[in-house]
């Protein structure tokens, strides 16, 4: 059945179907997750970046809008575009949430040296736009690790 027949056969529904379309849709409404989780309710890879992002501004001194408006932003739509592929280039299904986080911030903040040393103006929404360099530069830190999917032992050293 199509969305125009569905839509059409509406006024046709008996009380106890409308009813039944009610619940339904009630039950879909409440199970609609925020933009920060995803659907096993665990933080999604855009919040967690934009979050990073807006943490590594701050610490730096540099512009730190909210996530909100980051989220608000032109420069999200492309993000959310980049982001998949970053996840997919660095192997994730190899680390942990924590570990993920680490290698992460680690990323940016190599990322975000780089382009101070390029002698660009950085803002959250530079980061965001930049963030398809993130295992590019990791590989240039970190020679092989990417490709050998231990990315986790970035952690390990950046801890001891």
């Amino acid at each position: 059945m199509t969305y125009k027949e569905i839509i059409f056969s509406l006024p046709n529904l008996t009380g106890s179907e409308i009813r039944d379309l009610r619940a339904r849709i009630d039950f879909l409404l409440k199970g609609e997750k925020s933009h920060n989780e995803n659907k096993n309710g665990e933080e999604s890879l855009e919040s967690m970046l934009l979050e990073l992002i807006h943490r590594l501004c701050r610490d730096h001194g540099l512009e730190s809008r909210p996530v909100s408006a980051l989220r608000s932003g032109n420069s999200y739509n492309a993000f959310v575009e980049k982001v998949p592929q970053v996840m997919d280039s660095l192997n994730t299904s190899l680390l942990d949430n924590r570990q993920l986080r680490a290698v992460l911030r680690i990323g940016l903040d190599i990322t975000l040296r780089m382009l101070i040393t390029m002698g660009v103006p950085v803002s959250a929404s530079v980061l965001m736009n930049q963030i398809h360099r993130i295992p590019g530069v990791l590989d240039t830190e970190f020679p092989s690790l990417r490709e050998a999917g231990m990315l986790k032992l970035i952690v390990r050293y950046e801890n001891e």
